[in-house]
């Protein structure tokens, strides 16, 4: 019994992002697709956290000028894939490798780059913390900074998206800040 179904096309996209269309009888190449739309205009959204210390996109950190005009001293490199360090000359550089995915670990790396903000800030030094969009990794080591500093992780979270409205730390990252919480108010 036939149902009266037009025949149809499938679009897969691979983990690698190739593209392509399936039917019945063929497929054919599309090219590649990451499962984002590309965004050309840069984000140059400097967002203060406390004074000396800011987060934000990789676009900023392309931006010698901008850089220079809030005297950044110190990037911190929070990126899944790789992006240049392009002012070693003039920058102190500290890269990781860290995923945006809801089961990569960030707890580990929390002590250590709050600390290493505090000291540059006590150094008179400016860190600029960022990752590729601003929205999960920078958010999240801000998040952490603050809630060093006494904050509840609730009022730290508000007081990130209060500076930076897109933050939003995926749900991963949210459960490492609140075991970061846990083991700040344990010490």
């Amino acid at each position: 019994m036939m149902l009266g179904l037009k025949p149809t096309s499938t679009r897969i996209t691979y983990a690698s992002g190739v593209q392509i269309i399936e039917d019945k009888v063929s497929s054919s190449y599309l090219g590649k697709s990451f499962g984002f739309v590309v965004d050309h205009k840069p984000d140059l959204e400097l967002a203060e956290i406390a004074p000396r210390f800011f987060i934000g996109s990789q676009d900023v950190a392309t931006d010698i000028a901008l850089l220079k005009s809030r005297n950044v001293t110190h990037i911190v490199n929070l990126v899944g894939s790789s992006i240049d360090c392009l002012f070693k000359n003039e920058i102190v550089y500290k890269t990781y490798e860290w995923l945006d995915t809801t089961d990569f670990d960030i707890l580990p790396y929390l002590e250590e780059l709050v600390s290493f903000i505090k000291i540059v800030m006590g150094n008179n030094g400016c860190v600029f913390v960022h990752c590729n969009a601003g929205v999960s990794r920078a958010p999240s080591v801000a998040v952490a900074y603050l809630v060093s500093e006494g904050f509840t992780l609730k009022e730290s979270l508000e007081a990130v998206r209060l500076k930076r409205s897109c933050a939003n730390p995926n749900p991963g990252f949210l459960v490492a800040l609140k075991a970061y919480e846990q083991r700040t108010r344990n010490k």
